[in-house]
């Protein structure tokens, strides 16, 4: 019975604490976060209202306060008494707003730039009750800037349309095949992609979207790549837009590569501005940014721009060019590379001399292609070597970039691969005969050939193939048959080749010599045929021809 009695009394103690919490959340405010960029030395206002949203049973609220305190950036704080607030309300009866409260945050001239958040805190009672006071904090960001910035981002203030930027996001694609730094940390010259994506959360379609984007430097007040406006776009209510953007730290730069210092200060801006429902009078603008790094090492040379030929032949020779850039702030002395691939028997030192901090050197070699070299894609790889020559390092990451060259279309084949010809039909002067050739492939892979006939225009007229192109299997056998046209004023002992083809290459020349006679009966010899069988055809037909006439004589 006891243990019963306890359980119910928990139960109570639980329920009561139960209804004193969701009496302590009688607060909604109206908004309950605010940002803005403010400019050193000015000052941002806004306004919320305070809704008591108890239920019927709910007392009224009282004795309001709101307490203020410091904003945060790192080590620096904008003290809260720089935030002002108008407050003259004590009480708001239940389901009821309150009249507008104004808060403005003043920015000091000596203010450093950068982000600072806090929040102010608005409590009250409740009438007559004895449960814990009511509470609630509207977030506050100011985004404190420097007074390069101020002239574009500061005059963005009012967003009637809701606009909002929902993503900031980087990817890192590096330096030709290197990528040094990370997404949000760049070394220069390091190709960097943007996704921005703009969000429309209000109840109206905003049209004429304008969206710009630059990179500040928030130590020394300065653009390093100053704000760029992309294609207009409109968005409609509760949908959005994804934009892609792409660029670099280098010579395009709005200040000098040698003036960047580095470090965390650099600020990748966003501003989206435009018009509501089409009204040209309502303007509405949004603007974010995602703080980046760019890195900048004393002793850094790196490989970049490398290009070699679409394709390269066996036992030629080609151009490696590009340049070799020195992204650090240093000079460097007696900069090399070397270039290697031990397939190709590339092994080459270059002396490139001194580099100036963020100069360059052309790379411009000449690099031979063994005879013997396999159809393939090789990769050659470049590194960049110090005066102690050691490859430069970042990160534990050498300074090594690949290049890819494709070997094709005129490398050796097999040399046993090889073509067997035979007659097939009698050689006879004015008249056509017919030669059969047999292909074999001797390689260790599948191969097609083009054959083709040649050196016969001086004692025939044509000379036509049945099959001019041919694809054997390895240790594959195939029968082409070739027809020539003789003329009538040759004879003798006469010869034409049947060219064997890889590509637009000719890999083999293979002589057939045939006997050609003037009129009627003739021998013939292909490719060291022997005649004994014709031969003997012969003596038996004089044999019987012999006969013939002795039986003849006798019976006279």
């Amino acid at each position: 019975m006891k243990n019963k009695q306890f359980t119910l009394l928990a139960f109570g103690i639980l329920a009561s604490l139960f209804l004193i919490g969701m009496t302590s959340a009688a607060i909604t405010l109206y908004p309950d976060s605010y940002s803005a960029n403010a400019a050193q030395g000015n000052s941002v206002s806004f306004t919320f209202k305070i809704y008591n949203d108890g239920t019927s049973s709910d007392y009224n609220l009282t004795n309001l306060g709101l307490t203020k305190y410091n904003l945060i950036n790192g080590s620096n704080i904008l003290p809260s008494s720089n935030i002002a607030l108008t407050h003259s309300i004590t009480k708001i009866l239940n389901k009821t707003n309150s009249s507008d409260i104004t808060v403005t945050v003043s920015v000091p001239s000596s203010q450093s730039a950068g982000l600072y958040v806090g929040n102010i805190m608005v409590s009250g009672d409740h009438e007559g009750s004895t449960g814990s006071p009511a509470s609630r904090n509207i977030s506050l960001s100011i985004n404190v800037i420097g007074p390069e910035e101020s002239e574009e981002i500061s005059s963005c203030t009012s967003n009637p349309g809701e606009l909002k930027i929902k993503k900031i996001e980087f990817t890192n694609n590096g330096i030709s095949s290197n990528t040094f730094g990370e997404d949000d940390k760049w070394l220069p010259y390091e190709n960097i992609e943007a996704v921005i994506k703009v969000e429309n959360n209000g109840g109206d379609d905003i049209e004429n979207i304008e969206l710009k984007w630059g990179i500040y430097d928030a130590d020394s007040n300065k653009w390093v790549i100053e704000l760029d406006e992309e294609d207009e776009f409109d968005i409609n209510e509760d949908k959005d837009e994804e934009l892609t953007i792409s660029f670099s730290i280098d010579d395009d730069l709005d200040v000098d590569l040698e003036d960047l210092n580095g470090g965390t200060n650099f600020r990748f801006y966003v501003i989206a501005s435009g018009d509501v429902d089409n009204s040209s009078e309502l303007k509405t603008c949004v603007t974010d940014y995602k703080s980046v790094e760019i890195i900048i090492e004393d002793d850094f040379v790196i490989a970049n721009n490398l290009a070699v030929p679409e394709s390269v032949n066996c036992g030629s020779t080609f151009e490696l060019a590009g340049d070799i850039l020195n992204i650090g702030k240093d000079e460097q002395k007696d900069v090399s590379i070397n270039v290697y691939n031990q397939d190709l028997g590339i092994d080459e030192d270059i002396n490139l001399g001194d580099i100036d901090a963020f100069d360059n050197a052309k790379l411009n070699i000449l690099l031979n292609v063994p005879e013997n070299a396999e159809d393939k894609v090789y990769t050659l790889e470049v590194s960049v070597l110090d005066n102690s020559n050691e490859i430069y390092e970042y990160d534990n990451e050498e300074s090594t970039a690949l290049v890819d060259i494709t070997v094709s279309g005129m490398c050796k084949i097999d040399a046993n691969t090889k073509i067997d010809a035979s007659l097939v039909s009698g050689v006879k002067a004015g008249e056509e005969f017919v030669v059969k050739t047999t292909l074999k492939n001797n390689g260790k892979k599948t191969m097609t050939f083009t054959l083709n006939p040649t050196g016969y225009t001086d004692w025939a007229t044509s000379a036509k193939i049945n099959q001019t192109s041919v694809t054997l299997k390895a240790g594959e056998s195939k029968d082409v048959l070739v027809t020539l046209a003789t003329k009538k004023s040759v004879s003798g002992e006469k010869t034409f080749n049947v060219d064997l083809l890889v590509g637009d290459q000719v890999v083999m020349e293979q002589p057939i010599t045939v006997k050609l006679a003037k009129s009627g009966f003739s021998l013939t010899d292909v490719q060291g045929s022997n005649q004994t069988l014709i031969m003997a055809l012969v003596t038996l037909i004089l044999i019987v021809a012999i006969i013939t006439v002795a039986v003849r004589v006798s019976r006279k």
